[in-house]
């Protein structure tokens, strides 16, 4: 019997594109985060900046069986590899297909929604202006049966190691407050020049904050660079919970993922 493992990699198939998108709507709706993604009829989150985004996924292994665990997409300044398709999905929904044609207002929605837009705008402007690549992290999820600290560590570490694969120097993102200490332990800091934002509507205190492989800490630097070869080499992250400085999967995994996750 085949041990239970996880795996995280760039998505491959509209079918497994899919399958994340729901799995990330079902997550959005039952979180304090849900204003960001609104009830629809085929219960999939898109917005225009999935149309210019790298798909990532975290897979659950066990017994020859797939399931999406884990998502998050990294928002770029072009169109991504799933462009097409995820119009092609959004085309089933008046509402989400104007949602996903509509111009972006900004290159990353942190821009849009954050008080000191103008200030991460002029941040994103500095660091290109320089050659480097920056994006945005953006709808990092994890299904509530898997939820902890070991897997939200294991699943950072990997972003953070796929990342530097993907030539990016700078990743964006906003986190709650009770998740900054968490972020920060991966060289995470809050955007120069910005402070923490209070949502009275939402109860929601958030911050903007900025990664980097220069920001890396020595105790997290070698597992991320570790990540990284193996990303590189092979194109995915594994992580197996009795033995965690493991990453690449075994000769016999790669098998085609079983569509399991339905729509609520």
């Amino acid at each position: 019997m085949q041990k239970t493992y996880y795996e995280f990699r760039q998505l491959e198939s509209t079918n497994e594109l899919k399958q994340f998108l729901l799995l990330r709507y079902s997550i959005y709706r039952e979180s304090r985060l849900a204003m960001f993604s609104p009830e629809n009829d085929l219960g999939i989150d898109l917005d225009c900046y999935d149309v210019n985004s790298v798909h990532f996924g975290l897979f659950e292994h066990s017994d020859g069986i797939s399931r999406p665990v884990g998502y998050i997409r990294m928002i770029t300044d072009q169109r991504g590899p799933f462009a097409n398709e995820i119009i092609s999905i959004a085309s089933e929904s008046q509402e989400l297909y104007r949602k996903v044609t509509d111009t972006p207002a900004e290159p990353f929605p942190i821009i849009s929604y954050c008080p000191d837009g103008q200030v991460i705008k002029e941040f994103c402007e500095k660091v290109q202006s320089s050659g480097k690549k920056v994006v945005e992290a953006s709808r990092f999820s994890l299904d509530k049966s898997i939820r902890g600290h070991k897997m939200a560590d294991h699943f950072l570490t990997a972003i953070s190691a796929s990342f530097i694969v993907h030539d990016v120097e700078f990743s964006l993102m906003t986190c709650h407050l009770l998740h900054k200490s968490f972020y920060s332990g991966f060289g995470f800091r809050q955007v120069e020049g910005t402070v923490d934002y209070y949502t009275e509507l939402y109860n929601y205190r958030f911050f903007c904050l900025t990664g980097s492989a220069e920001y890396l800490p020595d105790a997290v630097k070698d597992r991320v660079l570790q990540m990284a070869e193996a990303y590189d080499t092979t194109g995915r992250i594994c992580y197996y919970p009795n033995n965690p400085e493991q990453f690449y999967a075994p000769l016999d995994s790669f098998i085609e993922s079983r569509p399991i996750f339905m729509a609520a």
